[in-house]
């Protein structure tokens, strides 16, 4: 690759030469987290796998309580919207 011209402002360099000196956020925070010690593969791996199951467990707990569920009211309560009583138990047509 030819190097760019110099002039005003600009010194004389390979482009993209700059990129790979200067450390990406990411290779920065990679570097800390070796250096303290802290297992940031691990971690990350560990949050991409427990994450996703665990949204996966909870549809399939809800599935089966919904599947396993007594239909209609718990403890023989009347239901929310009953039936209309039928004409002639003393009730007006409109």
């Amino acid at each position: 690759m030819s190097a760019m011209p110099a002039g005003e402002g600009r010194s004389a360099q390979v482009p993209g030469e700059t990129a790979a000196t200067v450390p990406t956020r990411r290779a920065r925070l990679r570097a800390a987290a070796a250096a303290r010690g802290v297992p940031l593969p691990a971690i990350l791996v560990t949050v991409a796998v427990v994450v996703p199951a665990a949204g996966a467990l909870q549809v399939i707990a809800r599935e089966l309580w919904q599947a396993t569920a007594w239909p209609g009211p718990p403890d023989g309560e009347p239901p929310a919207d009953p039936e209309p009583a039928p004409l002639g138990s003393g009730q007006v047509a409109l």
